[in-house]
Parts: structure tokens; sequence; C-alpha cells
């Protein structure tokens, strides 16, 4: 799976570091997430998900919705802990379905 596209939305306030939005994308899937990093106590707190088929018309994902909606709620992810050592875990129901940028 190539993952060639990647956009982040992010402030750094007192040491730590807020991604509002982080997406990676290509042209089979797209994995979204928002959270944070807080450098001094080297804690990672980040949640998303991973959806498929990011190059589509607005027309094909309004038709897919439905059938993609699942697959949105069942690749639910978390990350937390330190960023040398990361907790990876399963989540449902995280982000919503979001509009995954070109």
């Amino acid at each position: 799976v190539n993952l060639s596209d990647a956009a982040l939305d992010f402030t750094i306030t007192n040491g730590t570091f807020h991604a509002s939005e982080a997406v990676i994308s290509g042209d089979v899937l797209a994995i979204n997430a928002t959270g944070m990093y807080a450098i001094p106590a080297d804690s990672l707190d980040f949640s998303g998900n991973i959806t498929l088929k990011k190059n589509e018309s607005v027309l094909m994902r309004i038709a897919t919705t439905p059938i993609r909606w699942p697959f949105a709620k069942i690749f639910g992810f978390r990350l937390n802990g330190p960023i040398d050592k990361p907790n990876w875990s399963y989540e449902q129901n995280i982000i919503s379905l979001p509009s995954a940028r070109k």
C-alpha cells in the first residue's frame, strides 16, 4: 500500500504538540488522526481511523458512505504512551467518516 500524501494541522503550546487533523493517504486508503504529544513528559495521546478509497468523486463518496461507514468504525485505533515505545490499540467510533484530502 502506497501512502504518498500527508497533511497536518497542528499547534505547539507550552511544549505540547496538538494535531487537530493529521491525514496520511494514498490511492487505496487514508489514515486520519487527532491528538497530542506532550514533549517534556514524552506522552502520546492520539486516536484515529483508517478509511478506504480516498480518490473518488463527491458523488461516489456520498453513494458509498453507507457501505464504508461500518469500516470506519471497525478500523479505529488509539496510540498512547512514550514515543519510542507507543501502545497501539483497537478502538471503535473514534472519529466520524473524514473527507480525506487529496
